[in-house]
């Protein structure tokens, strides 16, 4: 919401509507093909390595993913575990494109910044045949109604450098048990999950 909430912000009327749409069109395009491609090489790789070997993967790379995104989280950064990045402020300057581009850049779960390593924990369990095709259908509607119900509030040019500074300084205070421990339990809940499914 951060790139294309002043895009909202800016608009008026009919054109606002059609950024909307046209911004929820890119997230569920590149979410639901990103995901559908992942899922199918999850089909095939859960084939050829076997079912034990796909669940002791995916649950290690879910444990490891977990663990340094507790480990970020701790030290001090605001964002989990992926890019640093988000989709360039110049876009913004071009238009229908831009805010499409926009869109299939949020729609990719490992292209941008996210709150939460559940975007990538998702694509691990795709990787290793642990989902449907049509996930990435729901995780791209799921994200589009959260960013739009958020964008009423978006005002045109405000800077939340505040809000970021002080979400970091609780973050560095925040006891590691407390980052750790829902990380665990998300892995037990996985573990049911995956050997009991």
């Amino acid at each position: 919401m951060g790139q294309f909430g002043p895009t909202f912000a800016t608009s008026r009327g009919v054109r606002r509507f059609s950024h909307s749409g046209l911004y929820a069109l890119g997230v569920l395009v590149s979410s639901t093909l990103f995901l559908l491609g992942v899922s199918a090489a999850g089909v095939w790789f859960k084939e050829m390595a076997g079912r034990r070997t796909s669940v002791a993967v995916a649950l290690a790379l879910a444990g490891l993913l977990l663990l340094l995104d507790g480990m970020r989280l701790w030290g001090g950064r605001s964002t989990s575990f992926g890019p640093k990045r988000q989709t360039p402020y110049d876009w913004r300057l071009r238009g229908r494109v831009g805010v499409v581009a926009w869109g299939v850049d949020t729609g990719l779960p490992v292209s941008t910044v996210r709150a939460t390593p559940l975007p990538v924990l998702g694509v691990i369990l795709a990787a290793t045949g642990h989902s449907l095709w049509f996930y990435g259908l729901f995780y791209g509607f799921g994200l589009t109604l959260g960013v739009l119900a958020g964008l009423p509030w978006a005002r045109s040019f405000v800077r939340i450098d505040w809000a970021m500074a002080e979400l970091q300084r609780r973050h560095r205070r925040i006891n590691p048990v407390l980052l750790v421990v829902p990380s665990g339990l998300t892995v037990v809940a996985l573990v049911s999950a995956l050997v009991l499914g």
